[in-house]
């Protein structure tokens, strides 16, 4: 039997709270995330789990150790990251800490990552 399987993702990884229902509607059909790349992501097979995805941006390629500590004391299980997005999980209980981020922090990330997608993608058309 496949142990894992690739799904294209089915829509922009900065739609984040679409990916993040995406995430967790894999779950449900069994198919936990292991890996995200540029347009797919890799999941791995097992039960069905009714759990909670959320993703944090940052402008490091990894989460920093006090990062992880903040997520696993709230509650959150780092899972993987994707060009500074990483990903997160938890069991969906009504009692479960809200996700700890700092919204204006990833905001600001945002704007920065999307300005600098824009100029390369510019400057790649200019060549």
């Amino acid at each position: 039997m496949i142990t894992s399987v690739w799904k294209l993702r089915p829509t922009s990884i900065w739609k984040i709270p679409e990916v993040e229902s995406w995430l967790s509607d894999m779950a449900k059909e069994g198919l936990r995330l292991h890996k995200m790349g540029i347009q797919f992501g890799k999941f791995k097979r097992g039960e069905a789990q009714d759990v909670l995805y959320r993703i944090d941006i940052s402008n490091e390629e990894d989460p920093s150790d006090e990062s992880l500590l903040t997520f696993e004391h709230a509650g959150w299980k780092y899972v993987t990251s994707f060009n500074k997005f990483h990903i997160y999980t938890s069991p969906n209980k009504s009692n479960i800490a809200p996700f700890p981020i700092n919204r204006e922090k990833q905001l600001a990330v945002i704007k920065q990552k999307k300005k600098s997608y824009f100029l390369s993608f510019s400057f790649s058309l200019l060549i």
